[in-house]
């Protein structure tokens, strides 16, 4: 991930930014650079610099010129987002010296987020690996100063939208289709973006669906399950899920089948 690996380019081309701790110098698409302690194979084949994935007009059945069309216009949309609009307004207002810190806390994290160092924390567990990763990310950004840390959460949030919509929410509409209308959904609560509902929906984990309630007019992405019995021994699955601003009315849907049925 770009801001895990300090040398290292977004693994996409809808943005041309770079990790806030790399050099203020931004590289442009296809310029190639040396990753630096990176041990992700797809960085360092170099993929990060195709425009696409090499075969993926095949493999979906897609004409190549459409999809490039559809990536540029995704682009344009991030772009005049509310996190990229931030984000592009307190790069312009970088100073030297916020510069300076930057490439400080990269070096600093060239050794926290090293192969060694991770290998310590964890060798084979990948989620407690990328935990790790994370808590040094924030532990670093926490200890910038006012302005510094400002830019980095922003370029932190421009980022985790760049993964939402990228591959998580595209990634499902393309391989799945569109989202499916959860009609039986039950004891439905919300904070925030933040949902939980009860259903006998056949329903995995990262599925895009439509939760047929009025606190939740958005889609919605499911984030987690876990199952209980209760007192009567009937056996209740619960599911998290993060609404997706901006999302209402996108789709007719149909209803998910029950898993009872």
């Amino acid at each position: 991930r770009a801001l895990c690996c300090a040398g290292c380019l977004k693994n996409t081309q809808l943005t041309r930014v770079r990790a806030p701790f790399q050099s203020p110098t931004r590289h442009r698409v296809g310029q190639r650079h040396a990753p630096t302690n990176c041990e992700e194979p797809a960085i360092q084949g170099g993929l990060q610099f195709q425009a696409a994935p090499q075969g993926v007009d095949q493999l979906l059945g897609i004409e190549q010129r459409s999809y490039n069309h559809a990536i540029q216009a995704l682009s344009e949309s991030l772009q005049v987002s509310a996190e990229w609009t931030s984000y592009s307004h307190l790069a312009t207002e970088l100073t030297e010296t916020s510069r300076r810190e930057l490439r400080e806390a990269r070096k600093r994290l060239r050794i926290l987020l090293s192969p060694t160092a991770v290998d310590k924390y964890e060798p084979t567990r990948m989620a407690r690996r990328e935990d790790y990763r994370r808590c040094q990310l924030d532990s670093v950004i926490d200890d910038l100063t006012h302005f510094t840390k400002e830019y980095a959460i922003a370029f932190k949030r421009v980022d985790e939208m760049i993964d939402w919509v990228s591959l998580r929410v595209l990634g499902q509409l393309v391989v799945y289709g569109q989202p499916a209308l959860i009609a039986d959904a039950r004891e439905v609560e919300r904070e925030g973006t933040r949902i939980s509902f009860h259903s006998n929906s056949h329903l995995p984990r990262t599925a895009l669906v439509q939760v047929d309630h009025p606190l939740v007019p958005e889609l919605a992405f499911v984030t987690g399950m876990s199952f209980h019995f209760d007192e009567l021994g009937t056996n209740i699955t619960e599911f998290k899920a993060e609404a997706l601003a901006g999302s209402m009315g996108l789709f007719h849907l149909d209803p998910m089948p029950k898993a009872d049925s």
